[in-house]
């Protein structure tokens, strides 16, 4: 359960950190870079970790 809170508690830091780097990344003239291979693999073990533990 305490797993659970300090997860939810980070994915609301990182979505709130996500915005504001978009929305530098915005502002600058190039556009921003595609997600490495590392960053795409951990969102799609996150996501399956997410639904095993019925998160989503």
């Amino acid at each position: 359960m305490e797993v659970e809170v300090l997860f939810g508690v980070y994915l609301n830091r990182h979505r709130a950190l996500t915005d504001i780097v978009t929305g530098i990344l915005q502002q600058s003239s190039p556009p921003p870079p595609p997600p490495s291979a590392a960053h795409r693999d951990a969102s799609h073990w996150l996501h399956i970790w997410m639904e095993k533990h019925g998160c989503l």
